[in-house]
């Protein structure tokens, strides 16, 4: 389903939407070693759509809003936290 923005989702979706997105951060928390994880539903691009992002925040980094959005670097897929996060989701 495509929804513009979250003001289109009806209550009973969008509720199911943010409580898998609480497991996932729990996972993600977990899993990662991250010290929080923050939720963004921001979306600026050419086609905007409804959809969330979860991003690990590490004790590191620093924090505020100038420094919400990480610099970015070559993806390294870590296939092992990937698998755990696919057990604890049955995906």
């Amino acid at each position: 389903m495509y929804y513009k923005d979250m003001m289109e989702i009806d209550d009973a979706t969008c509720k199911e939407i943010f409580i898998l997105a609480k497991e996932v951060m729990k996972s993600l928390k977990e899993i990662y070693d991250a010290e929080s994880v923050y939720l963004c539903t921001i979306c600026d691009g050419p086609m905007n759509h409804f959809h969330i992002q979860l991003i690990p925040r590490y004790s590191f980094e620093k924090r505020g809003s100038k420094n919400f959005v990480k610099p970015r670097f070559k993806y390294t897929e870590d296939i092992k936290k990937l698998q755990e996060l696919r057990k604890k989701f049955n995906c």
